[in-house]
């Protein structure tokens, strides 16, 4: 897939990411939608998001 998560260790934080050379049409909020299972594993990991996104999740 063109999203991922990209997960630091040290701070315990997140954010998701996604792979312009994989799907060069991304819609931002559309892939953040999508990206919302990826977003619970990394929770239920221990991690929290760096930074909300324009919706607010």
């Amino acid at each position: 897939e063109h999203m991922r998560v990209e997960a630091c260790d040290t701070c315990k934080t997140y954010i998701n990411t996604v792979d312009l050379t994989k799907n060069g049409l991304a819609i931002p909020v559309v892939d953040e939608l999508a990206a919302l299972p990826l977003g619970l594993w990394a929770q239920e990991n221990g991690y929290t998001k760096l930074q909300s996104n324009l919706l607010g999740i």
